[in-house]
């Protein structure tokens, strides 16, 4: 669960800053009954060619979402150079070999021939960074396992890596790959143990992007070695050991279609229908993420019931990009209200442009009615759905932390004539 909140978080927070503001802006209803009956030039903005009354006109980067705390010995957010984010994992003594699990019994002595040995295959596992409950596809490029091996035994060891499987916890899917990962750990030096660092990319393991294709949660590694002959300049003893710690690296190089990521808000919209017959709501959006997608939303009581209020926007009234959710025991289907179009990005997946685009967010009289019927706590319903696809091809793109979105957002109300 914390990893994929991580998750969500970075992908989506700067994203959803604009739709939480479009319908949970403090003193909401107040600030517009504030303009009526109409607007001059000292409180007007024009947005899209409308003048509307001011909600916000503000400017999010992405650093801004990424966590304040870190838990280092799980999972962090790491920054690279080139400004992409890194989410991280790691975890430590995934297996220990020693001395004993070889054969040594007490000491052996130095400048005696030691070998062969051959150990037995040794299986771990190991948690990934990557959400594994959303529906949808989702790709990453670039993703790296790196093993940080100690050797406190005086002795060189020949190993490889027999097979990697992959799993997702929540759908039960696996994927198993036989593999030959060839690798050999330095002897200690004296009582200096040998520190060696052992990478799995897509250069020893080409298909391990088709491997994230399933969202795994956990991976496991089958392990086998040979100590080959030879003579140790020191003593062996029975407690000295090989130990592993292993780290993931998944850089958000990635490829989305159709990801939906939902979020759910509780909102006091105390909003009278015999006051406003209609609101539109009016954002222009200047976004450098390179994730374009659509935002789905809906009122339903908090408490579950099928009283539900959905929002909609004029532009997507015909809109076969729906998304069919229950609430209580109905099916609802949905309709995009929010169009956020993606940075532009060069051939290589990096940001290098804004791109500006306008939504609308229509309150109709029915949907103020609908609202007024929840006698529980308004809960908003929020689903976000990503696509970096382009000419159903999937499009590799980098999100950095340098990334923004700036939000200028208006509305026009139509107050009713006994007001």
């Amino acid at each position: 669960m914390k990893r994929n909140k991580l998750f969500f978080r970075l992908i989506i927070g700067a994203f959803a800053f604009a739709t939480f503001i479009l319908v949970s802006c403090q003193g909401f209803t107040d600030y517009l009954k504030s303009q009526f009956p109409e607007l001059d030039s000292t409180t007007y903005i024009v947005i899209d060619g409308t003048l509307m009354a001011p909600i916000a006109n503000s400017t999010k980067y992405i650093s801004e979402f990424l966590p304040k705390s870190q838990d280092s010995t799980k999972f962090w957010i790491a920054v690279d150079q080139g400004k992409l984010i890194h989410i991280m994992a790691r975890q430590n003594s995934v297996f220990t070999v020693t001395g004993a699990d070889l054969g040594v019994n007490g000491t052996w002595p130095a400048n005696t021939v030691f070998g062969p040995v051959s150990l037995p295959p040794i299986a771990f596992d190991q948690i990934v960074p990557i959400p594994s409950n959303i529906p949808g596809e989702i790709g990453f490029g670039d993703v790296a396992v790196k093993f940080v091996i100690s050797n406190t035994l005086p002795l060189s060891i020949n190993a490889t890596i027999d097979s990697i499987r992959f799993y997702n916890t929540v759908t039960g899917q696996t994927d198993f790959y036989k593999t030959t990962i060839n690798f050999t750990l330095s002897p200690a030096n004296g009582s200096t143990p040998s520190i060696d660092t052992v990478v799995v990319d897509s250069t020893n393991f080409p298909q391990i992007s088709q491997a994230l294709a399933i969202k795994p949660d956990k991976v496991r590694f089958v392990i086998s070695g040979t100590v080959p002959r030879q003579t140790p300049s020191s003593n062996i003893s029975s407690n000295q050991s090989v130990t592993s710690d292993m780290l993931v690296d998944v850089p958000l190089y990635l490829y989305a279609r159709d990801i939906v990521i939902p979020d759910t808000t509780v909102i006091d919209l105390p909003l009278n229908d015999s006051i406003i017959q209609d609101i539109l709501v009016k954002a222009v959006v200047e976004n450098t993420i390179p994730l374009g997608g659509k935002v789905y939303l809906a009122f339903v009581d908090s408490l579950v019931t099928d009283t539900v209020a959905v929002l909609t926007n004029p532009d997507f009234a015909n809109s076969t990009d729906t998304l069919n959710i229950l609430v209580g025991t109905k099916l609802v289907t949905l309709r995009p209200v929010i169009d956020l179009k993606p940075g532009e990005t060069d051939a290589a997946g990096t940001p290098i442009n804004a791109v500006v685009s306008v939504s609308k967010l229509h309150l109709s009289h029915q949907n103020i009615i609908s609202l007024q019927k929840i006698t529980g706590q308004k809960r908003l319903l929020i689903f976000a759905k990503f696509n970096t696809y382009r000419s159903d091809e999937p499009r590799f793109v980098k999100i950095l932390s340098s990334n923004y979105l700036n939000i200028k957002l208006g509305a026009k109300v139509q107050y009713a004539t006994s007001f």
